[in-house]
């Protein structure tokens, strides 16, 4: 990252010819670019925090007296709306939490939609990396529901139905 940065001052994108060897003296040491990409870094994560709100974005259908609620994202969201319509169709209760924005992870919404549940589906169309998030959260839930991923990685769709089977 560093010798990446200094690069490009040598190349001049940075500053002008006449400035880069004193700049590379001075300022562009690769200790004084590590501790600049530190302090950035920090910044931003401070900038994502106060701004979070703003930048999740979830959809929630809500049943209160569901003790199942389905949590997904992308392509996976659809199997999941019409796992819940079949669900629903033969009596089981069941929420959905559509995230639309992965990032920052939507932490409150998350803990909302959780509160009373005692399982939580994560149908994603990998090995289950999303739902390590949620199982991070859901540790910090009183009810501390019990996460169970659905996933694919064959390239296939997940059909409604393997989603269906897993709520109770």
């Amino acid at each position: 990252a560093s010798e990446d940065l200094q690069k490009r001052l040598q190349e001049g994108k940075i500053s002008p010819q006449e400035r880069v060897v004193a700049a590379l003296q001075n300022y562009f040491q690769a200790s004084n670019l590590e501790q600049l990409r530190e302090l950035t870094l920090r910044e931003l994560a401070s900038q994502i925090d106060a701004h979070r709100a703003e930048l999740e974005f979830t959809r929630l259908d809500a049943d209160e007296r569901a003790r199942t609620l389905i949590v997904s994202y992308g392509t996976s969201a659809r199997s999941m709306i019409e796992a819940a319509r079949m669900a629903r169709a033969t009596g089981k209760r069941v929420s959905t939490l559509t995230i639309q924005s992965l990032f920052p992870v939507p932490e409150q919404a998350l803990r909302n939609a959780m509160r009373d549940v005692t399982r939580v589906i994560v149908p994603e169309l990998n090995f289950g990396q999303y739902r390590l998030e949620i199982e991070h959260v859901a540790a910090t839930v009183d009810s501390r529901p019990q996460v169970i991923g659905v996933n694919r990685v064959d390239g296939d769709l997940i059909e409604p139905a393997e989603i269906e089977e897993q709520i109770v």
